[in-house]
């Protein structure tokens, strides 16, 4: 548009020019007398040069003026990019702290807070222990045949493991109050203790219930529809190969019915003669189930 704009304005100014060369022109065609003469094509020069200098400033501000636009587009698009690179980043952070925290604070909970559950299988497990083994004392007391009265079972190994258990379970709860007031932090940050060459991570190989652990985590976190695009890829990929898998088979048995129609000791239309075959290849195959083992025919003589 700017260059349409100055475009019309220099035809106005050659149109101007124009006509004023025209009166001129009668005017020169008229005969001029004195400095007058002299005066006119100076004046017509000095147009000129003011009109083409117009035109150049308006160019040159045009273009500078769309240098600068690109410039700052480009400016733009950089910042918005370097933007969403940030932003990328630091979600990916985000989550790998969140995960992080995640497994820590379950593996806390699973090495300080005490599992009901399990503990509640664990009481009956003794109990029914216990129980066992007082039947088999009572049994073993009436085939004995001694006297009525009032026996303990201290000695039993079933009161020493539960006295275990109590034992450890007791230990943990203490370590546990004693870690109220100071714990450590799970990740630390670099120098977090001033500490010149201090190491923040220690190699722990992961085994498959980790793994599988953090699976299912990974799975929980992904987006519903990612989830449905990597499940109908795979739903395709399978059809694709079940459809594969039946055209190879369909090829397959196509060329061995005309293999055996092909044969010169079979008729076209004779099942008979097909059963008879299929007969005879499934006795070969019988006989000879390995494809290492070489196809000899035994020779009388030899025997």
């Amino acid at each position: 548009s700017t260059a349409t704009d100055l475009f019309s304005e220099q035809l106005c100014e050659d149109s101007d020019i124009s006509s004023e060369d025209g009166e001129e022109s009668k005017d020169f065609s008229e005969p001029c007398h004195g400095p007058s003469c002299h005066l006119q094509p100076v004046v017509l020069d000095y147009k000129q040069f003011m009109a083409a200098r117009t035109i150049q400033r308006h160019v040159r501000g045009f273009l500078a003026r769309r240098r600068l636009n690109h410039q700052n587009q480009a400016a733009t698009t950089f910042a918005h990019i370097q933007q969403l690179l940030h932003m990328r980043i630091m979600q990916y952070h985000h989550d790998m702290a969140t995960k992080i925290q995640a497994l820590f604070r379950g593996w806390m909970t699973r090495q300080y807070f005490q599992d009901f559950e399990g503990m509640k299988s664990l009481r009956m497990q003794y109990a029914e222990d216990m129980l066992s083994t007082l039947f088999r004392k009572l049994c073993t007391m009436r085939k004995d045949h001694l006297l009525p009265g009032i026996y303990a079972l201290r000695e039993s190994e079933v009161r020493a493991a539960i006295a275990k258990k109590r034992a450890f379970i007791n230990d943990r709860r203490e370590e546990f109050q004693g870690a109220h007031s100071y714990s450590m932090a799970p990740y630390p940050g670099p120098n977090s203790e001033n500490l010149p060459n201090s190491e923040i991570t220690m190699p722990k190989k992961i085994g498959p219930r980790l793994q599988r652990t953090i699976l299912v985590y990974d799975k929980s976190l992904r987006d519903k529809h990612v989830k449905k695009v990597y499940d109908l890829n795979s739903k395709r990929r399978r059809k694709s190969m079940n459809a594969l898998r039946e055209n190879m088979r369909n090829l397959f048995c196509k060329d061995f019915i005309r293999r055996i129609v092909a044969h010169k000791k079979m008729k076209r239309f004779d099942p008979k003669m097909i059963q008879v075959f299929l007969d005879d290849l499934l006795t070969a195959a019988e006989d000879f189930s390995c494809f290492c083992k070489p196809k000899t025919a035994m020779d009388s003589l030899c025997e």
